[in-house]
């Protein structure tokens, strides 16, 4: 039976989310959207029917051919009253249905253009067929009404004297559960018998559901006494289970299967053993049951001997490593060793790695890079701000909600013995009355005792010895020294400018051009620019700022292309401050003059390294010292030997000893608002103070740094790399650092060998004899 249409007309619409309304349906819809509810005021404001449709996804707000029906119901809007939540409730009733011709764009509301549906009328005089459909729909429906008790006689009544077949058909589909898709293929059906079989389908399976509940009532009332009401839902649950065909002893009998399967220890077996003896026994509804499950279940989710395969091909690891970072030789060096053992040996504990450096060298990537250049599966667990010892051992099963920690939670979710377990940010743990989670973590890193490690939920030992396991942090001071003792320190530091560089180009440019939608040529930047970047814009021993800077840049090349102010964009040192805006930074550079008092000192910060200016000045006084610039102890005694030393060799320089009871002395060290601390400003502060008293200027392409004793000695410090390459980045030509810190010269990278002057000294005189002009040309400080 084919249908009729008439020309397509514009109608609002109203998109609905868990109904189908049918033709003659009178019904009460709770309407939220905001152009939903302008649609049903559009409509009633120029008094035209809405148009009520489906959609196929519920959970989307979009007005598209992919989120509604094609047939819907036109429907007359009969009251419409406003909630006190803001929500439309209006009452509406179908009226003919349907199609979508075409729709409507509109930001207020949603509107279509639509075919409607003139339904054919049919003569039941020589129609057998839809006759005994109407009869078999009624006769059903009646036997589905002694079911659903919101069916009264009234209703059905109504339904057994309707006249048209249309009629019959619409009012049993709305009064009947059922799927919403089942529900819109009757709409959709053009033919009358075929909407009559599909009807017929969903009763029939309505009565099923129906006469099953009955039967589970039935034998719920059969058992069901007075001392039975508390576990009335237990029990028809359960025989909601039987008729679903998932009875308990089915579930108890799986479980059996699966630790069947599984190669446990001894201990782990007799364990499982115990816990399932325990589940056959114990009521199924009892809190304690839920409990036995979930370990058993815990038990059967972990990796007890399934291994990843390893990757055991130097080359191609290099290659691995050779893509994701630059640089960082020493690292790749030691993973690359660890690979060629792990050929040689079969019974190999993983090391235990822990990767120190500055936020944004590239811990938590290399991380990954080592797992996938060994072939192993990887997992990270964060340990910021953790301070319960639970989080790493799981809490007993005598609490509610009880749970196996981090370091097992990371096992079943790799689901193998073998994995890379990143364990994250470890220097940020603290603890309280809780525990100490760093000292849980002892038996997790300690490779002789990780084979056997217990987890206080499992309540079994399970073996971590053939986890890798590679821990971060941004500095090992917090670090407890048992802990840190477990691990083999790897530092990260900073990068040089020319490392930067060659990240840039080689990484960040790339990844940013393809997440912002760039192509090689509609994005470029030069190298001068990259630098500018560098130095102006970020100050960080690490790229992740870097990135951010280039991300900005091709945020606004994509924003010139799509406004179509030119094809491409090209950064250059010149218009870099156009599109990047002003500098941000202000890094450390030489003076433009030889000064008097003034000396460059190299600090090192969580940033990387920086010059740092170290002023003396002596004026008429009683011989006091000031110290000012927000200084920490440590650096306050470096000043003070520092004094004590030049007094002590006062007549080397023809300086009368009388003068320093005659003259104060102020040191003082900018940028006042940042914390400085730490022993390395001795030599710098002592070469200052003579400074003054023997009115010779500082040269200003020196810097230096390192600790003095009272005798004159220089002693060793650290952090060198980062206090290079900021000399290095600051235009410096002469660097004197201590005798001692000559062995750490052979992991420098050669870019700062070659372009620094580096001298070791071992006396504080030969500071001297290198910063101090010869001649005083400038101006007293």
């Amino acid at each position: 039976m084919s249908e009729q249409q008439i020309q397509p007309q514009l109608f609002y619409a109203l998109p609905l989310r868990d109904v189908v309304i049918f033709p003659q349906m009178t019904t009460t819809i709770l309407v939220g959207r905001a152009k939903s509810i302008n649609s049903v005021e559009e409509a009633r404001r120029v008094g035209a029917p809405i148009f009520a449709v489906t959609q196929t996804n519920s959970d989307r707000d979009e007005f598209d051919e992919k989120n509604i029906h094609k047939t819907g119901t036109l429907c007359k809007i009969i009251e419409a009253i406003r909630t006190p939540d803001g929500t439309l409730k209006i009452i509406v009733q179908g009226l003919v249905r349907a199609r979508i011709k075409e729709i409507s764009l509109s930001e207020r509301f949603f509107a279509c253009q639509l075919d409607i549906v003139v339904e054919q009328k049919i003569s039941l005089e020589n129609n057998k067929e839809i006759l005994g459909l109407i009869k078999a729909v009624i006769e059903n429906f009646t036997k589905y009404a002694q079911y659903n008790r919101r069916i009264t006689p009234e209703v059905l009544a109504g339904i057994i004297k309707s006249r048209t077949p249309h009629d019959v058909l619409y009012a049993v589909a709305s009064l009947i559960g059922g799927s919403l898709k089942n529900k819109q293929q009757i709409l959709e059906e053009d033919d009358m018998a075929k909407k009559f079989y599909k009807l017929l389908e969903m009763l029939k399976g309505d009565i099923e559901i129906g006469e099953a509940e009955t039967r589970i009532n039935k034998s719920i009332q059969e058992k069901f006494t007075k001392h039975q009401k508390e576990v009335y839902l237990h029990e028809q649950l359960k025989n909601i289970k039987k008729e679903l065909g998932q009875d308990e002893e089915t579930e108890v009998k799986e479980l059996k299967e699966k630790l069947a399967r599984l190669k446990l220890t001894k201990e782990a077996r007799k364990k499982c053993d115990v816990e399932l003896k325990k589940l056959e026994k114990m009521n199924p509804y009892s809190s304690e049951s839920g409990v036995i499950r979930n370990y058993l279940d815990w038990i059967c989710a972990l990796p007890w001997h399934k291994k990843s395969q390893l990757l055991n091909d130097l080359n191609k690891a290099k290659k691995i490593l050779d893509k994701h970072h630059y640089g960082l030789e020493k690292i790749k060096e030691r993973i690359i060793e660890f690979i060629a053992v792990q050929m040689k040996t079969k019974d190999f504990k993983g090391p235990i790695l822990c990767l120190v450096g500055a936020p944004g060298v590239g811990k938590t990537s290399l991380a990954k890079s080592i797992a996938e250049s060994l072939g192993r599966k990887y997992v990270k667990v964060s340990l910021g701000g953790i301070r319960d010892e639970s989080e790493i051992r799981g809490h007993r099963r005598t609490y509610i909600g009880s749970m196996p920690g981090r370091i097992i939670q990371s096992m079943r979710k790799v689901e193998t013995i073998n994995p890379m377990i990143l364990l994250d940010e470890i220097d940020k743990m603290s603890h309280d009355f809780r525990g100490d989670p760093a000292s849980a973590l002892l038996e997790v890193l300690d490779p002789e005792q990780n084979c056997n490690f217990s987890d206080h939920y499992l309540e079994v030992d399970y073996d971590l010895s053939k986890a890798m396991f590679v821990a971060t942090a941004n500095s090992t001071e917090t670090i407890p020294i048992p802990l840190r003792d477990r691990m083999e320190i790897i530092k990260l530091s900073g990068y040089t400018e020319d490392e930067k560089l060659h990240i840039a180009k080689e990484h960040l440019i790339p990844k940013q051009r393809k997440e912002n939608g760039l192509n090689a040529d509609e994005f470029t930047i030069s190298d001068e620019a990259i630098l500018e970047l560098i130095r102006r814009y970020t100050f960080e021993a690490g790229v992740r700022n870097l990135s951010r800077e280039i991300a900005n840049l091709t945020r606004k090349t994509a924003k010139v292309i799509v406004t179509k102010e030119a094809d491409s964009l090209h950064i250059t040192k010149e218009n870099l401050r156009q599109y990047a805006g002003v500098e941000k930074k202000n890094f450390g550079i030489v003076r433009e003059h030889d000064t008097i008092g003034v000396t460059t000192g190299l600090a090192y910060t969580e940033y990387g390294g920086d010059l740092l200016d170290i002023e003396a000045l002596k004026f008429e006084g009683s011989g006091k010292i000031q110290i000012t610039g927000r200084l920490g102890e440590v650096m306050k005694e470096s000043a003070w030997a520092a004094l004590s030393y030049a007094r002590a060799i006062a007549k080397k320089f023809k300086i009368d000893a009388k003068k320093f009871n005659k003259y104060d002395f102020h040191i003082h060290v900018p940028e006042g608002a940042t914390p400085k601390d730490g022993p390395s400003a001795g030599v710098a502060l002592c070469v200052s103070l003579i400074s003054v008293l023997t009115n010779r200027a500082v040269r200003k392409d020196v810097a230096m740094t390192g600790e003095i004793t009272l005798t004159g000695k220089v002693i060793g410090i650290g952090g060198l790399k980062e206090k290079l390459l900021a000399a290095l980045r600051g235009r410096i030509k002469t660097v004197l650092i201590p005798k001692d810190n000559v062995k750490d010269l052979e992991e420098m990278p050669k870019e700062v060998l070659e372009k620094l002057q580096i001298k070791p000294i071992a006396k504080i005189e030969e500071a001297f004899e290198e910063c101090l002009a010869k001649e005083t040309k400038s101006k007293d400080a």
